[in-house]
């Protein structure tokens, strides 16, 4: 049986066929990618994926809200919650029920629950609205003293959503960490000559090392001026690649640039920035709003429009995990996806855009997968129809 396949008309040729299939696939893609000639990053549209507070620092309160029926809503918490007038024990979830208008426009519900350990209640004042339809009521949250993290929806992985309390750091430091940064940049400037003194990267890292040192939450970021398609020198155009580094400011709640390479950090009045929002300034062309300020010995120069180009794209880790399978599937077929790397930019060229990229080698797959499928339900089409004439006409055997 298994050599008479092995011999048959159908097999040898959908074999052949195959081949012929896999080398157009390799060609296809290999051609693909030398066309498209860039590097197709993770577009950060929520800025929340990169300016949440780091895991340790974060203790704030949050909530997952979602519907259930017409007149109840779930809460998940990040840490445990309950109703303050209930006799239920504090858990993670709660059931509330909330009112519908009946003979006015709308009804606000003034909903409240107590997070253990919190001295006051949080609220949540969800408004419902009447529709011209019976059964359809229009939902909204005016006002909320803890962060909404999702609506409608509840976390994926649980553990990772809520708060870890013996991985948080000193309550004092939650409040204001200010102290931890100066002591970081003092001891990198006495410590200066004892680096290695190199390129922006090599200046990065140091400085990196030392905020490991002191434990502050401290990252590296790299900015691309002038035109993105080039990775690193270009006669051309210079250097459109520069290292700079953000650390996370508790009294401030959020991240900011320090540059160790230029020793600036940057404020709009007393406002400290990030690399976000300085790249918005420049896009629309409010850099004179920046101040800058030399915390660093290192160049202690002032800079102008032509450092800000750097930070037209701005490139964060994305520390996204994912199984080794999958990875080797964007490592053959979309080489030049980075999934590990968000970017952000005002002028994304969709060459840049990973889900593009992905999304047109994907259609090319599909109709080479498409058209490969048709041919071989065209050769055993064939192969039934000769067989059926043969068998209708004995005449004609061979």
């Amino acid at each position: 049986m298994i050599r008479f396949i092995l011999h048959s008309y159908v097999f040898r040729r959908i074999i052949i066929l195959e081949l012929v299939f896999i080398t157009i696939l390799w060609t296809s893609n290999k051609i693909f990618d030398l066309i498209w000639g860039c590097t197709s990053t993770v577009p950060l549209n929520n800025l929340n994926d990169v300016y949440d507070p780091p895991l340790n620092y974060d203790n704030f309160n949050k909530v997952n809200i979602k519907l259930l029926g017409l007149d109840t809503i779930c809460i998940e918490g990040n840490k445990r919650i309950k109703d303050p007038n209930s006799s239920k024990t504090y858990e993670f979830y709660d059931t509330l029920g909330i009112r519908l208008p009946d003979t006015t426009y709308g009804y606000t519900n003034k909903i409240f629950f107590k997070f253990e350990n919190s001295v006051y209640p949080d609220s949540i004042f969800l408004v419902v609205s009447r529709t011209d339809s019976k059964d359809i009521f229009w939902k909204q949250i005016f006002f909320s003293t803890v962060t909404i993290n999702n609506l409608n929806k509840f976390s994926e992985y649980p553990e990772k959503f809520r708060t870890n309390y013996t991985k948080l750091v000193d309550t004092d430091l939650l409040k204001d960490n200010d102290t931890i940064i100066n002591q970081a940049i003092e001891f990198f400037n006495l410590n200066k000559d004892n680096f290695e003194q190199g390129d922006c990267f090599t200046n990065s890292k140091n400085f990196n090392e030392v905020c490991d040192k002191f434990a502050l939450p401290c990252r590296i970021l790299f900015l691309q001026g002038g035109d993105a398609n080039y990775f690193g020198y270009n006669d051309h155009i210079g250097y459109p690649i520069h290292a700079i580094c953000e650390v996370y400011s508790s009294k401030s709640k959020k991240w900011f640039v320090i540059d160790p390479t230029y020793g600036f950090e940057f404020k709009k009045e007393n406002s400290l920035l990030n690399a976000v929002e300085i790249c918005n300034k420049i896009f629309f062309g409010r850099e004179k709003e920046i101040i800058q300020d030399s915390i660093l010995i290192t160049k202690r120069s002032l800079v102008g429009r032509d450092y800000f180009k750097y930070y037209e794209n701005i490139f964060y880790t994305s520390n996204e995990v994912i199984s080794h399978f999958k990875s080797g599937i964007y490592k053959y077929f979309y080489k030049n996806y980075n999934f590990s790397t968000y970017q952000y930019t005002n002028k994304m060229l969709p060459k840049q855009d990973g889900f593009y990229y992905i999304g047109i080698k994907s259609s090319l797959y599909l109709i080479l997968f498409i058209l490969n499928i048709n041919f071989i339900l065209f050769i055993i089409a064939v192969r039934l129809l000769q067989y059926k004439r043969v068998k209708t006409n004995p005449s004609n055997k061979n």
